[in-house]
């Protein structure tokens, strides 16, 4: 599995930048960009089932990550399915204490 998480909010998103990047283009908005992305990828597996409908997935161990420590280590969300499992949602806490909601919609 692959995750590519970007952050939503306006000002970690500058609209001056480009892809590819240009030589005028500040490292300042670089770094707003790069700091509030998550990017791994490697096998999963679930665990801690408390239902069927609720438990643990883990991601690893990665095999990439834009996080060169984050590889070869387990990732580990929380899970609930809803809607007849036609929704995942996957929950975690952060490290500032706010908690974080990724909804997959199963459209296949």
């Amino acid at each position: 599995m692959s995750a590519n998480l970007g952050n939503s909010r306006p000002e970690y998103r500058p609209t001056s930048l480009t892809w590819p990047y240009k030589d005028n283009q500040s490292d300042t908005d670089w770094a707003k960009v790069g700091k509030h992305i998550v990017a791994y990828a490697g096998p999963f597996y679930l665990s801690d089932l408390e239902s069927e409908t609720d438990g643990r997935v883990n991601h690893g161990p990665l095999l990439v990550a834009g996080i060169e420590s984050w590889v070869g280590t387990t990732v580990t969300r929380n899970f609930t399915l809803l809607e007849n499992g036609k929704l995942l949602l996957i929950k975690v806490v952060g490290h500032n204490g706010y908690l974080g909601l990724s909804y997959w919609d199963k459209i296949a």
